[in-house]
């Protein structure tokens, strides 16, 4: 039999998250590989220096790694109630 050998095979790294603005709030945006929609921090800042001093602390490197690690669809999540699921189909049935 034929042995394989393991490479070690290093997967491409996210983009980093960075500051925006939208609207009026600065948000830190958080990239995520494979997604064309990234996601956005809960907090809302008014100034560009204060968002920025955030997502450079402990908490806004954890947020960020926290955004990364989430599964992208509810009901993955053990928590998900299955009732609400089935919601949107019985209103188009008409049920």
């Amino acid at each position: 039999m034929e042995q394989f050998q393991r490479r070690n095979v290093v997967e491409p790294r996210h983009s980093p998250a960075y500051v925006a603005q939208i609207g009026r709030e600065w948000r830190i945006v958080v990239p995520i590989r494979g997604k064309l929609c990234p996601k956005l921090a809960t907090p809302m800042f008014l100034a560009r220096d204060a968002a920025e001093l955030w997502l450079r602390s402990s908490d806004g490197q954890q947020c960020v790694v926290r955004l990364r690690e989430r599964p992208q669809r509810a009901h993955l999540l053990g928590n998900a109630d299955p009732s609400l699921a089935a919601a949107p189909l019985a209103l188009a049935a008409g049920l």
